[in-house]
């Protein structure tokens, strides 16, 4: 829960939990039994962690405020290869069952049900236009410039680039 805090938002608390979940055991290379307990110690704590990460980034998940469809499907499907990966890893069925009904939350919540969120769709302008004029043909709101200078990583809103793939929304009210 601490990594969610430290992040801020929901959507990089994601993000924490995932560098969590590709966490690898460091083996101690020794070949007593003492040696091959700690290994084992260690390659179970490594396991717990990435865990209780990946529960916490569904729970997270179902708490974002998706700005789209596609970047709540995206989330959805990186978590979801998340949990299929660990349930491959475990031969413990009650820790596979549980991860099926993880797996289940996280279609339940993701995107949320009672949200209908815009699509993208991708333009490509034939001309450089400040955002400001892009926002308005797409939008009539200038003041949605901002929102694809950000969503592209534009480097400068006074010249969104020509030939360049855009992502812009959809569906927008």
């Amino acid at each position: 829960k601490a990594v969610a805090r430290a992040a801020g938002r929901p959507d990089e608390g994601i993000e924490g939990f995932l560098q969590l979940m590709r966490l690898l055991p460091q083996a101690s290379g020794g070949t007593t039994p003492l040696d091959r307990q700690a290994d084992a110690n260690a390659a179970a704590v490594t396991t717990h962690v990435r865990r209780c990460a990946l529960g916490n980034a569904v729970e997270l998940a179902g708490q974002v405020a998706w700005q789209t469809l596609s970047d709540a499907l995206r989330a959805r499907e990186v978590l979801a290869d998340e949990i299929e990966r660990q349930a491959d890893e475990t031969d413990a069925d009650a820790v596979y069952v549980a991860l099926g009904a993880l797996r289940a939350v996280l279609t339940a919540s993701v995107p949320p049900p009672d949200q209908d969120l815009p699509d993208l769709r991708t333009i490509t302008l034939s001309q450089s236009v400040p955002s400001l004029v892009l926002a308005y043909e797409l939008y009539d709101q200038a003041s949605r410039g901002a929102e694809i200078v950000a969503r592209n990583r534009i480097r400068h809103p006074g010249f969104v680039p020509a030939a360049t793939a855009l992502q812009v929304l959809q569906d927008v009210e």
